[in-house]
């Protein structure tokens, strides 16, 4: 009676209510009776197996966030390679920041206007002073 109650969706803290049994018993269950465990699992994978059926019939009847959920996560199986096929290619290209030359990321960052400290070592070395991000040397 229990396992009926469960099938049909109840939570299992209402489903012992109903039956009378306490829900420290349903626990002991579950954790000792494989069997019992089994046929929970079973019920679970069902009821989920309807709601996606539901979700399904949501997204054949033209509801849009039904069918960009459905795509997301049950892509036809051509589409699983050319993702994987675009994701392998993107991750290439990344940005090719890596490829640029000192000049090339300077003249790149002018023109998105950001803003980039250089350290030009052979006039520091010329005034004197250590080049940014080191300290000065003590001399006395």
């Amino acid at each position: 009676m229990l396992i009926d109650i469960l099938a049909q969706g109840a939570s299992p803290a209402i489903a012992c209510k109903q039956i009378g049994v306490s829900f420290f018993v349903y626990l002991n269950t579950w954790c000792q009776d494989d069997a019992f465990r089994q046929k929970l699992d079973a019920i679970g994978a069902a009821l989920s197996q309807n709601v996606a059926a539901a979700l399904y019939r949501q997204a054949i009847e033209g509801s849009v966030s039904a069918q960009t959920f459905w795509l997301k996560n049950q892509p036809p199986p051509n589409w699983v390679q050319e993702m994987n096929e675009q994701q392998v290619n993107a991750d290439a290209e990344e940005d090719g920041l890596e490829n640029l030359s000192d000049e090339e990321l300077r003249h790149l960052a002018e023109a998105l206007a950001i803003s980039i400290k250089t350290e030009d070592k052979s006039r520091a070395a010329d005034q004197g002073d250590p080049p940014e991000g080191e300290p000065a040397s003590k001399t006395e």
